[in-house]
């Protein structure tokens, strides 16, 4: 059976969220599909999660919008860059709203292996800033996520991938 990147985009799209989560992927703010970014292009999917008041803060606290940039093969830099592409787009567009500031960003690139022939394997474990709670007010955090799938007889599984490291360090 061949698997197409469709196919992949597909099933995050139409998955419950907790299902997805129990296979490795977590999201959980509203998913966007192929959804264009002015010229910037057209993202595979868009996760966003809206600024909210924290009642107990007694103010706005961030959004978050996932940029998940998915390829039924190996996952690299073009890959990577792609989704910055995305990242751009929608930070222009919610500038030019007042709005950019409100957000925390992130990317997620999902494929069914990585690239480990470059640093691009480093990226997941040196941009990996939690995006917990924050204020509106303060600066915007950009965190990267890398996932390899697998699809088989049992569904799909994702699992981040994280702490690459030289096999001959050389120190």
């Amino acid at each position: 059976m061949k698997f197409f990147e469709k196919d992949l985009e597909e099933i995050i799209y139409l998955s419950d969220k907790d299902k997805l989560s129990d296979r490795g992927l977590c999201l959980h703010g509203k998913l966007k599909r192929q959804l264009k970014i002015g010229n910037y292009g057209n993202a595979d999917l868009i996760e966003f999660n809206r600024p909210y008041y924290h009642p107990y803060e007694k103010c706005f606290m961030k959004g978050t919008i996932n940029i998940l940039e998915l390829k039924k093969e190996k996952i690299g830099v073009s890959a990577f860059f792609q989704s910055l592409n995305y990242l751009k787009g929608i930070q222009t567009y919610l500038d030019r709203k007042g709005k950019e500031n409100d957000y925390n960003y992130k990317i997620t690139l999902i494929g069914n292996e990585i690239d480990t022939s470059s640093s691009f394997c480093y990226l997941g474990d040196i941009f990996n800033n939690p995006l917990d709670e924050q204020y509106i007010f303060t600066t915007s955090k950009i965190s990267i996520e890398i996932y390899t799938y697998s699809y088989g007889l049992e569904g799909i599984e994702f699992t981040q991938i994280t702490g690459y490291n030289l096999t001959n360090k050389g120190f």
